[in-house]
């Protein structure tokens, strides 16, 4: 579960920062449930607590995701070793 949560992050964050042109639509889907998969770390991870976040600045956003990737990347490598 956690991977598929990576997974995602990743591809939200592709989506967000990539030059090519995207669709809005699928972006907006992701964006709205971003918080299902918030919910779902809180789950897996007990000590996790949802932070508040806001899409925009779309720039602080990005951040954000970056560092909720980063958390989820390290505890996944932390696991594997």
């Amino acid at each position: 579960m956690l991977i598929a949560i990576n997974k995602f992050l990743d591809k939200l964050l592709f989506k967000l920062t990539t030059s090519w042109p995207s669709r809005p639509a699928q972006i907006s889907q992701m964006i709205n449930s971003l918080p299902i998969q918030l919910t779902l770390l809180k789950f897996l991870l007990k000590d996790y607590t949802i932070p508040i976040y806001s899409t925009t600045p779309l720039p602080a956003f990005v951040k954000f995701l970056h560092s909720q990737k980063a958390l989820v990347s390290a505890y996944l490598s932390t696991q594997f070793h």
